[in-house]
């Protein structure tokens, strides 16, 4: 923020969500709770507490993100339809307790995009780049940056969902 920059971690399951951010050259950290998830605010939050307490008189307002975030695709799921350059992975997944993602082509990529339907990007703005495994895909950019997606395939190679930083998605279409 600013000139500050801030390391950290943040998650939840249903029913609370936390954030821990830290300074390294400042020595200084933060760990916020709360017993509400998604709480779309509490990075903002965490960040306007060290910004205080770094001497910040006018830290950052409390604002939740953005519905769709410019740095987030946002977009409406569309069936798979090989003609048309879509991929058999692509449509909306649905997480516990109701977190939806779109899988999407983009330019020829597989990606992760925020849905119109929730305004939480929780695995959103990540392409999703081929491994060894050809149902398993390492993330790139965005909130999953790092991790690995898992697919699941039926009986007719079709996808019914996936694995994502300990949540499962199902295919709703």
């Amino acid at each position: 923020m600013g000139e500050n920059v801030y390391h950290g971690h943040g998650g939840g399951i249903f029913g609370f969500a936390s954030q821990i951010l830290f300074s390294r050259p400042h020595r200084i950290g933060a760990i916020v709770l709360a017993n509400l998830w998604p709480y779309p605010m509490i990075q903002s939050l965490t960040v306007r507490i060290l910004e205080r307490l770094l001497g910040n008189p006018d830290p950052p307002p409390l604002t939740p993100p953005a519905l769709n975030p410019t740095d987030h695709d946002s977009s409406r799921p569309v069936a798979a339809d090989a003609e048309n350059g879509t991929d058999d992975r692509a449509g909306l997944y649905v997480a516990e307790p109701g977190v939806p993602v779109h899988v999407a082509v983009r330019a020829g990529q597989l990606r992760l995009e925020i849905s119109p339907l929730w305004p939480y990007p929780l695995h959103t703005g990540g392409v999703l780049e081929p491994t060894d495994n050809p149902l398993a895909f390492r993330i790139r950019g965005g909130r999953g940056a790092g991790e690995v997606a898992v697919f699941e395939i039926d009986d007719r190679d079709v996808a019914t969902g996936f694995t994502l930083g300990g949540f499962v998605y199902r295919r709703m279409m």
